[in-house]
């Protein structure tokens, strides 16, 4: 069975959509760079509100300043590679919503310890069994709109380095090596903070998610006994 997180990789593809467009944009394509800047856009305001929170028009001005900051590199980099033209890109967008971080923009520096936020069994050790199963929820009740904000919340609730992470990797698409290389750590300390991440998403998720949909399950049996 496909978990959330699995659900939710497998319908994103603004990594995938951003090396495409990079490739026309080095094969001189029509109207490559216009396509590659719409998408480009809609990538790093997501990326900024998923990673970063805060208001919109925040996460907008973070786009500019990543966009104007990302053609100055490409230039020099000559679009020559597009898988590292792409991890170029995810890295001034993390590297830009750091530093508005830092300015007062967003969320507050004060965070939770991964280790605080992880379920716990009675003995207090973190739990790593015996998570709720959400792998059976369908496609449609993640994607409705009312509950795109629990996901939201759940994300906002991650350490930051976790959540960045968790994005790249589930939500955007990028391999470990690219998110290892975006964040500058080691591949092994990529999958150590993506499993913790998981971890507590799917916790956190299977508390909404899950009940709603076992009632739903639930009056589609009772239809059915009826029929």
């Amino acid at each position: 069975m496909q978990s959330i997180m699995e659900k939710l990789q497998k319908r994103r593809t603004s990594a995938e959509k951003i090396t495409r467009l990079l490739n026309d944009i080095r094969e001189n394509k029509s109207n490559a760079i216009n396509r590659f800047l719409k998408e480009a856009q809609q990538t790093v305001l997501s990326f900024g509100m998923k990673v970063c929170g805060g208001h919109v028009q925040d996460a907008e001005d973070t786009m500019q300043e990543v966009l104007v900051r990302f053609f100055r590199g490409a230039r020099k980099l000559k679009f020559n590679d597009t898988k590292v033209l792409r991890v170029w890109l995810y890295k001034v967008a993390k590297n830009a919503c750091l530093m508005n971080r830092r300015k007062g923009k967003y969320e507050p520096i004060y965070m939770s310890s991964i280790n605080e936020l992880l379920p716990r069994n009675e003995n207090g050790e973190v739990q790593t069994l015996d998570i709720p199963d959400w792998s059976r929820i369908p496609d449609k009740l993640i994607l409705e709109k009312e509950n795109s904000h629990i996901i939201q919340k759940a994300l906002l609730e991650l350490p930051l380095d976790y959540r960045i992470v968790l994005v790249l990797r589930d939500m955007e698409g990028l391999s470990t090596k690219e998110v290892s290389e975006v964040v500058g750590i080691s591949e092994t300390n990529v999958k150590v903070r993506l499993h913790r991440a998981r971890l507590f998403m799917r916790n956190e998720l299977s508390k909404y998610l899950s009940p709603i949909y076992e009632k739903g399950e639930r009056v589609e049996e009772e239809k059915g006994a009826k029929l």
